[in-house]
């Protein structure tokens, strides 16, 4: 009768531990599924939905370190029962059920527990250097990088601008030495020699220049300008973006490109949608640049600027058909042109 009161206290206890439940430790560890496999003095084995883990009695909580405490216990009884000892066989289906084992043994077998290998890791030396660094610190690798490039982004500025500025005094040197050879031929030839061209001249008019040119002409552009988002319902009415106010600004514009003609009489050019005619009284003076050369006319408010292959040689023979009402038979002449 005491050993069928022993065997149902086994089972149940068994039992109890072999349902699928929920464990969680009290170092917050949760183990979901759990199937107690080996209960020990100090601890018990089990398998979990993610494999097989081992938990001391300690970290257990505290319904279950009372049934581990009971089921270990019970072995200590059945030792005194002179018939075989009962083992645990755990089933096919993860479960327990008792069993007389066939050969009792006088001494337990010591149960070695199955636990995960320990992985060394080396120190995390460079990591923990790091870690005394401040959080909003950078690295030193890049705070290299950023100075390098900043260091050739400055050199590289630094270099366009003293580049450009040595071509415009090459160019500058270049347009006047061109021009001193053209002055020191018609001072030896003692004045402009005619030359051919497309344009229909007048009778006793003839051409001293003619070379392909581009027109250019300042236009007024009207700009708006304001705060917030507008919508545009017709021309000059905007919705909305609050106070808006347009100026009107002078930008350079090309016009056309063509021919540049200049005779004892007039200045043409002859574009080919624009045509320009400027009798040569009414020209106030000739400015050349280091691409281009600006006509002031009297009768014209806004000046006409012809981009030229020399703008002093332009400007030069401008000058001469100005002075000289014959260019053919002309004094010495100097160079006075000054590029701006």
């Amino acid at each position: 009768m005491k050993r069928d009161m022993i065997c149902c206290a086994v089972c149940c206890a068994l039992t109890s531990l072999s349902m699928g439940e929920n464990v969680t430790t009290t170092l917050g560890h949760v183990y979901y599924e759990v199937r107690p496999l080996r209960i020990e003095e100090d601890g018990i084995t089990f398998r979990h939905a993610r494999g097989i883990a081992r938990v001391r009695l300690h970290e257990l909580p505290p319904q279950w370190r009372a049934r581990c405490a009971t089921t270990a216990s019970l072995p200590v009884v059945f030792s005194s029962i002179p018939r075989p000892p009962l083992s645990t066989v755990v089933s096919s289906s993860g479960g327990y059920r008792a069993a007389h084992s066939v050969q009792p043994r006088a001494t337990p077998r010591p149960v070695q527990s199955r636990r995960a290998p320990v992985r060394r890791v080396s120190p995390p030396v460079a990591v923990a250097r790091d870690s005394r660094r401040s959080p909003g610190a950078q690295p030193a690798e890049t705070k290299s990088s950023e100075f390098s490039w900043t260091f050739w982004l400055i050199v590289a500025c630094v270099g366009y601008c003293i580049g450009r500025r040595v071509w415009r005094i090459l160019l500058a040197e270049r347009l006047k030495a061109a021009a001193r050879r053209f002055v020191a031929d018609v001072n030896a030839r003692g004045g402009l020699q005619p030359v051919t061209t497309a344009i229909v001249l007048r009778e006793g008019e003839e051409a001293y220049f003619d070379e392909q040119a581009v027109l250019l002409e300042t236009r007024s552009v009207r700009q708006s300008r304001g705060m917030g988002l507008a919508f545009r319902i017709a021309r000059g009415i905007y919705l909305g973006g609050g106070d808006r106010y347009s100026e009107s600004a002078p930008l350079l514009r090309r016009i056309d490109k063509g021919r540049l003609v200049m005779t004892n009489k007039r200045l043409i050019f002859d574009g080919a949608t624009e045509n320009r005619t400027i009798v040569l009284k009414d020209i106030i003076s000739f400015t050349p640049y280091l691409t281009a050369v600006e006509v002031s006319v009297a009768s014209r408010a806004k000046s006409m600027i012809f981009k030229l292959k020399n703008p002093v040689i332009c400007a030069t023979v401008g000058q001469i058909l100005c002075r000289y009402d014959n260019p053919q038979a002309v004094d010495s002449i100097q160079l006075t042109v000054k590029i701006r």
